[in-house]
């Protein structure tokens, strides 16, 4: 009973507040705009309807990577681009949103449309965009997260996760031609790659061109406005060497061979297929 009466004082507190929206809010967004946002990649245009979004006090934040200070923002969807209707400091104390509806020039959310939200990380300058929220009905706080004028929703947890980017092997020999890097997760992801001299990369894609890369260890750096869990990654380009075997046929080193031995299970590659006829092996094995 007394949370239940706590929670409804806070909600009658929050409602004079909103019933000055034009003054309050407008001042409040100011003081997120321009005291410590100035480089919070989002706006959004206060409008006449508006559903208010709470963030519990006990609400879960698990967000992978996170640095513990952000921005969460509700979006709608504008021709297939996501707009931003409003955003909030995310923090220890946590807070309210409020996200404004649709205008005469279709600025905002519209009645049953869900809520979409992202985090902007503050620290690492980057956004979280698959945040995935959880709400608790109550009386005081009837929505679930679909637009609704006048309405109130209360998240009780909040969760998101890095991308990673990978290639599928660590050490790549010259032979190996294109070397292509694996996203977790599919998306409209713009990247940024780059490394030392020596390597052959797509800036763009981060494709690997191995034979034209020089032997070596390298950094590679990937570069998004989305957060990534692994920014860089390390790969090494392998020579080729003759280990001892039949003229024209070699390999990558830290495999031992000797002529007609496989003496441990390895991946090869050869440079003159024939040359697998002069083979024989002892042991089964990759080759």
């Amino acid at each position: 009973m007394v949370a239940n009466r706590e929670f409804s004082l806070l909600v009658s507190r929050y409602k004079m507040r909103l019933s000055v929206k034009i003054g309050m809010i407008l001042c409040t967004h100011l003081i997120i705009s321009n005291g410590f946002g100035q480089d919070i990649p989002w706006s959004f245009k206060i409008t006449g309807t508006n559903h208010t979004v709470f963030i519990d006090s006990s609400a879960i934040i698990e967000i992978e990577d996170y640095s513990g200070s952000g921005v969460l923002g509700v979006f709608y969807d504008s021709l297939g681009v996501d707009v931003c209707a409003g955003y909030v400091e995310l923090n220890a104390t946590k807070d309210f949103l409020v996200a404004y509806g649709e205008t005469a020039d279709k600025n905002g959310l519209v009645a049953g449309e869900s809520l979409k939200f992202k985090l902007w990380d503050r620290k690492k300058g980057c956004i979280y965009d698959n945040v995935r929220v959880e709400y608790k009905s109550t009386d005081q706080a009837p929505n679930t997260g679909i637009f609704v004028t006048d309405g109130i929703s209360n998240i009780v947890s909040v969760k998101a996760s890095s991308i990673i980017v990978e290639y599928p092997v660590e050490v790549i020999c010259p032979g190996d031609e294109f070397i292509s890097p694996a996203i977790t997760r599919p998306g409209d992801y713009r990247f940024a790659f780059s490394a030392t001299t020596g390597l052959e990369i797509d800036t763009r894609t981060g494709v690997i061109d191995a034979a034209g890369s020089q032997p070596g260890d390298y950094k590679i750096q990937v570069i998004s406005r989305y957060c990534i869990s692994n920014p860089q990654v390390s790969i090494r380009v392998s020579s080729y060497v003759e280990p001892g075997i039949p003229e024209q046929q070699y390999k990558c080193p830290d495999v031992l061979m000797d002529a007609g031995t496989i003496v441990s299970e390895a991946t090869d590659n050869w440079m003159v297929p024939d040359s697998l006829n002069n083979i024989t092996t002892l042991d089964t094995g990759l080759y």
